[in-house]
């Protein structure tokens, strides 16, 4: 079975041949989306400092809009991509929101300093 993992995760084998390793599309989907918010946060701020955890949140944006897109669509064993769902689930308006905000607030800043 590790080697089974090994083998998915490099990218080696193909998600078809995962009925061959017989793995469901919960253990599936575990091999392709990994847990970086416990794992890179940590390691990037001890390595590299505070200020690079930004970059490690647009990692984690990125893979968030996956993770609700196609894992879910592997885990529930839907065929095709349905865009209105996935731009109408909360967590995608939350991070749309939130960008207006910071892209607001960037504004702001940059106002402020202009005019003194």
């Amino acid at each position: 079975m590790a080697l089974g993992i090994v083998l998915v995760r490099c990218g080696i084998v193909r998600s078809q041949d995962s009925k061959v390793l017989k793995l469901d599309g919960v253990e599936e989907t575990s091999l392709i989306y990994s847990n970086a918010g416990n794992l890179i946060i940590p390691i990037v701020t001890a390595i590299l400092g505070k200020e690079w955890v930004i970059y490690t949140s647009a990692f984690l944006s990125v893979q968030l809009f996956l993770l609700w897109s196609h894992a879910k669509m592997k885990l529930c064993g839907e065929k095709g991509i349905d865009l209105k769902k996935i731009l109408t689930n909360i967590n995608m308006i939350a991070i749309c929101l939130h960008l207006c905000r910071m892209r607001w607030i960037q504004s702001a800043v940059w106002l402020v300093q202009w005019e003194c």
